[in-house]
């Protein structure tokens, strides 16, 4: 990975050129950054966010409602990301072991002992254990309830699907938090509806635009902002956590709507642990 600077704005003053790291009070020379800078910045966050945070769990607890019904449930479940490939590609699964407070299986957590010692198939395996647990959910959950998919968009490698667009700075986020959003122009598009049908994305990030730090992600898909309301807002809260040195997620807030019908999720995270990949040799 090229290194990058997180250095998004420059004032030249007499004699010397100084880093507008963008603290407050913030300098009459600082300027925002552009959209293009920022996204470099974001870029390189996530970037290091797949490195620094793969084999990581994290455990997630999970309350579903239909509120027109006035259905709840609540399931618990340990979310595993791992990177896939030598591309930085990354993936995440989701393996659910209580349902309304019963158990649904034993916690033997099988994700974590799928991948420390993994078979060519662990990936499928993985995914199978994540199709399995959606059984439990309610319908019209669909597959978007992944606190890192916004994030996975804002991969480098899909920028030019992306219009790029820089917002207003949102201290109510964090006093450097600028919002950028990334608009799906391209088709076919990353992510795909019911018969095969193109499902544009829209992303809005709150970056540290001192950092590139991600604050805040919120994913549309399907014209869930239009005045039918059909698709899917999936929105993730990040803050810094101590052992791993990066922000991340703690919070998830999700809507799926299809017509008149809704369901909803709100999701927090934790007891986040670390498991190292191991492999073994046989020499003959």
């Amino acid at each position: 990975m090229r290194e990058r600077s997180t250095r998004l704005a420059a004032c030249v003053l007499p004699g010397l050129v100084a880093a507008a790291w963008l603290l407050s009070p913030v300098p009459a020379c600082a300027q925002a950054p552009t959209a293009p800078l920022l996204a470099d910045a974001a870029g390189a966050f996530v970037a290091d966010f797949v490195a620094r945070f793969s084999n990581v769990v994290a455990e997630e607890q999970q309350e579903q409602r239909i509120p027109v019904e006035r259905r709840t449930r609540r399931l618990r479940s340990d979310l595993l990301l791992v990177q896939v490939g030598d591309g930085g590609e990354f993936a995440a699964f989701r393996d659910v072991f209580e349902v309304d407070g019963e158990p649904v299986r034993e916690r033997d957590e099988r994700l974590m002992r799928l991948f420390v010692n993994p078979a060519a198939d662990a990936a499928r395996r993985a995914q199978d254990m994540a199709d399995e647990g959606t059984r439990h959910n309610f319908p019209g959950m669909g597959t978007l309830s992944n606190p890192l998919l916004a994030l996975a968009l804002m991969q480098d490698r899909y920028r030019e699907r992306f219009r790029l667009s820089l917002g207003r700075l949102d201290t109510k986020v964090g006093p450097n938090a600028r919002v950028l959003s990334y608009a799906e122009f391209v088709r076919p598009t990353l992510l795909r509806g019911n018969g095969n049908r193109d499902m544009p994305a829209r992303v809005v990030a709150w970056v540290d635009e001192t950092t590139g730090a991600v604050l805040r992600t919120s994913l549309e898909v399907g014209g869930f902002g239009s005045l039918s309301g059909t698709g899917s807002r999936v929105e993730t809260t990040f803050a810094f956590d101590e052992q791993f040195g990066l922000n991340v997620p703690t919070e998830m807030q999700e809507s799926h709507r299809s017509g008149a019908y809704e369901v909803t999720g709100a999701s927090t995270y934790g007891r986040f642990r670390r498991f190292t990949v191991t492999t073994d040799e046989t020499l003959k």
